[in-house]
């Protein structure tokens, strides 16, 4: 059986190392999640399918999800010093302009063909249609909250490059990762840390759905934390591809949240101070699927299932929170506003 044609994908994720990456792996239902280890300074949003690891029936063990508490603890920690070094406190309700974000699409793929990663710009225009619909708090269902960033289709550009397209994965995730290689070559010249490329590739060879980079790792080690900024993502999850149930967007959406800063809304369980905002109710697992009603902590409310930082299916998805809002936007004037 293809990974493809499973009849149900599952994303978890796993952080590895402060200021990191987030990365989302796919899984087959009905089969446990595994984590890979992922290098110091990488990936959040990962998750690794049975299709990457074992095979279809075999059942894996789930990893640890997200930062440790301690990770995340220092995450926080640095924040925190970074806005009193900068010596402002933002007045969140000030914030009335948009924050335009450049978005520069870097297709790679390995033969022409739109299978072998050539989608078409329609696809690519679709997709920033989808975040900013899902970042201005009109959802596909109950309204989220509206948030202040605009993303501008700044641009794309085509590589075929079967070996850049069947390995952008990160370092330790899999062997023969190209992604420092690719991103070298392709990252928009002039790029700064307000600017998003994203990296359309073949994940899912490796179980992954796509994966990002926190904010904070921008210049925790230049140039090589620089070049590796932004997202990549499996070419099949954008609009009008054929990663069924995760095929209509959701997946750079959610990688976006992390590129602001935002958690996934099961950071750290059911344990305090979980993601860090006060209006997601904690999780203490993952969401696969769209289970309404599902509430894995005995804390007040049911899980966040619709939220874009959760590993719903992407027909799920349809809102962030106010809290998310003001933390995307404090992480945004922090470590990206300005910064070259």
């Amino acid at each position: 059986m293809s990974f493809l044609s499973s009849p149900a994908l599952r994303r978890v994720a796993q952080l590895v190392g402060t200021g990191a990456a987030a990365a989302l792996v796919a899984t087959s239902l009905g089969a446990g999640t595994a984590a890979a280890a992922i290098d110091s300074g990488a990936i959040d949003c990962v998750v690794p399918t049975t299709a990457s690891k074992t095979v279809p029936t075999t059942t894996v063990q789930r990893d640890p999800v997200g930062p440790t508490v301690a990770e995340a603890a220092a995450m926080e920690r640095d924040f925190e010093a970074r806005k009193a070094a900068l010596g402002f406190d933002i007045d969140l309700e000030d914030i009335r302009d948009p924050i335009n974000v450049d978005v520069y699409y870097h297709v790679v793929h390995k033969d022409g063909t739109v299978k072998g990663g050539n989608i078409p710009r329609t696809m690519l225009r679709a997709q920033t249609k989808y975040m900013n619909k899902s970042f201005r708090g009109h959802g596909f269902g109950e309204p989220g909250a509206r948030t202040p960033f605009h993303f501008n289709f700044a641009g794309a550009d085509r590589t075929k490059n079967a070996d850049w397209y069947n390995n952008a994965h990160p370092p330790g995730f899999a062997p023969d990762s190209k992604e420092i290689e690719m991103k070298t070559a392709l990252r928009e010249p002039g790029s700064t840390a307000e600017t998003l490329n994203v990296y359309t590739a073949n994940l899912l060879n490796v179980g992954l759905l796509g994966y990002a980079y926190f904010p904070s790792s921008y210049d925790n080690n230049p140039p090589i934390s620089k070049i590796r900024d932004g997202v990549v993502v499996e070419t099949q999850s954008l609009p009008g591809g054929s990663a069924a149930p995760y095929d209509l967007g959701g997946t750079l959406t959610h990688e976006v949240g992390h590129y602001v800063g935002l958690y996934h809304t099961f950071q750290e369980g059911c344990s305090e101070p979980g993601d860090r905002v006060e209006d997601t109710p904690p999780q203490g697992e993952p969401t696969s699927g769209c289970p309404e009603g599902q509430d894995t902590c005995p804390a007040p409310g049911n899980d966040p299932i619709h939220n874009y930082m959760d590993y719903s299916y992407d027909a799920c998805y349809n809102q962030f929170t106010i809290g998310q809002r003001e933390r995307a936007i404090d992480q945004w004037y922090t470590y990206r506003d300005g910064v070259a």
